[in-house]
């Protein structure tokens, strides 16, 4: 059995395993501080929750360590640090029990606190260092390239973790965090891939492992496997079933319940990922400046804003507006050079006594519009960058709020893409380029549903098209004002997104092009809804091309 020493260094306290207690943590201490000081440190993540450092244990020996330093974030971390154990004494403890228990997981070699008057400060968790390792998410994503150059099999390389995880159900081991970023695989000396576990932190031991917590174990598996991977998710759960011999379920039963959690836990990362804009975390930033709030991206600078900000005040001055109404203005801003960012686009809203007295129960237009594009880009779906959102307070509520987005006025709108490259049938390939344009069209507006994503006004004006190669194409989508999450998008909503756009479509394209959209968009729709989805727009469209012409 290990024995463990008790040691203090700079105001921290350290348990360390014996033998290491000349090198931790007075060798590398110093160096996990300020890892980009010293060129031996390998810098694997640094985020506002940790830091994840290489570092060599010292000159004279060539073992290195793994160090992962935990953060403090807000007055939140310093009441919970008051009743629930630090993380990375919680993560020492479990990799002692993994140890014991001989499961595949990294060996602890210490663990370091700094408390105030019982207050968490600061805390540290050291472990060996793995060398020659990568992520199963990486091995799985790269298998055309990796795993064949090296001789490694996909399939083997999932029967031995279904095996492995398996065993650590009939253990009682309830990752709650088990994911392929979380799973490390390690080729040996004789060519067999060997399987190891890390950031085990939220591992819980229960002596009954119901079948409620099995499932979300797996779901939350599948849910970080790359797409395109069903079958071998079949032969995963077969492999699974077969080693739990204490768990008696029918393979497809079971994948059908993983796949309902998979997409419940699906959407709940998504929201999470969009809640992001909203508060300080790796990528955003939140700022308070007097009656302002800024909600910037983390690479946006003081001078930006400042430069933004005069600009917008002298577009106000100056009446220069592309488009103006009582709540809303659009301006175009050149700034400086000096800053990454050229020409961005502003929009400028300006709220009444009602609407400032709503956003104090929720978000203002323009908080709405920034939501609804970080939304979009975490959806995986083309929408120009938002880089910034100032909102002023008045005496009720917000008073102004001011929206920064990347501009792409450089590329066409959808409509006059549409009138230049397809009013001329002498054009070379003409009705093939433009079929190949609406497939591809019809293809975006596919998927937008399929992600759960409802836009309440899609028009051609606000779709901006960008050519790539020939054959291809990219649709940015700009409206960002009303989109609705999360929800499946009805019938009755697509079909009046379809009339929407088609009114907007200039006569370039032409009835036969329009039916041949709206047939192939309804491809997988029920058969018996296809005739009633494609009357229900040409009756709506009225006196539009589709029907004229």
């Amino acid at each position: 059995m290990d024995e463990w020493l008790k040691l203090s260094w700079e105001g921290m306290d350290w348990v360390v395993r014996k033998g290491y207690e000349k090198y931790i943590p007075h060798n590398i201490w110093g160096k996990a501080k300020k890892p980009e000081r010293f060129p031996e440190c390998k810098l694997l993540k640094s985020n506002i929750l940790r830091t994840s450092i290489i570092i060599p244990l010292s000159e004279n020996r060539k073992e290195s360590i793994f160090l992962k330093r935990h953060h403090r974030r807000h007055w939140k971390d310093d009441l919970k640090s008051l009743f629930i154990p630090s993380r990375a004494f919680t993560e020492w403890k479990i990799l002692l029990h993994f140890n014991h228990l001989h499961l595949p997981a990294p060996s602890p070699l210490a663990y370091g606190e700094k408390r105030k008057h019982g207050i968490l400060k600061e805390s540290a968790l050291i472990t060996e260092a793995i060398p020659d390792v990568q992520s199963l998410n990486f091995y799985l994503s790269s298998q055309i390239d990796f795993l064949r150059e090296n001789f490694i099999n996909k399939e083997m390389v999932l029967s031995q973790l279904a095996k492995f995880i398996a065993q650590f159900h009939h253990q009682g081991i309830y990752f709650r965090d088990l994911h392929g970023g979380n799973i490390l695989c390690q080729k040996d000396s004789g060519g067999k891939l060997k399987l190891l576990f890390v950031d085990v932190d939220k591992v819980r031991f229960t002596s009954r492992m119901t079948s409620r917590k099995r499932i979300r174990d797996l779901a939350m598996l599948f849910n970080s496997f790359p797409p395109g991977m069903k079958r071998d998710k079949v032969q995963f759960l077969k492999t699974y079933l077969k080693e739990a011999a204490d768990f008696h379920f029918h393979w497809q039963e079971f994948f059908k319940k993983i796949d309902r959690v998979t997409k419940v836990l699906k959407e709940r990362h998504l929201k999470s990922r969009n809640k992001r804009c909203l508060k300080k975390t790796t990528s955003f930033e939140v700022k308070k400046k007097g009656k302002q709030k800024h909600y910037l991206r983390k690479e946006v600078s003081d001078y930006f804003i400042e430069q933004v900000l005069n600009g917008v005040k002298k577009a106000k001055q100056k009446e220069t507006k592309d488009k103006e109404n009582e709540k809303t203005g659009l301006f175009r801003i050149k700034i400086s050079q000096t800053d990454r960012y050229g020409d961005v686009c502003v929009r400028y809203y300006r709220y009444n006594m009602m609407q400032s007295f709503k956003s104090l129960v929720s978000f203002s237009p323009g908080k709405k519009a920034w939501f609804n594009s970080n939304g979009l880009i975490v959806r995986g779906v083309l929408t120009p960058l938002p880089l910034a959102l100032v909102e002023e307070k008045g005496v009720i509520g917000v008073k102004e709020s001011i929206l920064v987005i990347e501009d792409l006025s450089f590329f066409d709108r959808l409509d006059d893409f549409i009138s230049e490259r397809f009013a001329i049938p002498e054009q070379k390939n003409y009705f093939v380029r433009k079929i190949e344009f609406m497939n591809i069209l019809s293809k975006n507006l596919r998927q937008l549903y399929k992600k759960k994503i409802c836009f309440k006004n899609l028009t051609a004006e606000e779709i901006l098209v960008e050519e790539i190669g020939k054959k291809s194409y990219q649709f940015y989508f700009r409206n960002i004002d009303r989109i609705i999450f999360n929800r499946r998008v009805s019938a009755d909503e697509q079909i009046e997104n379809l009339i929407q756009l088609h009114k907007s479509i200039p006569e370039a394209v032409g009835w036969k092009d329009r039916f041949r959209f709206l047939f192939r968009f309804s491809r997988f729709w029920p058969r018996e809804k296809r005739k009633s989805l494609i009357r229900k727009v040409l009756v709506r469209v009225g006196d539009s091309p589709m029907v004229s012409n």
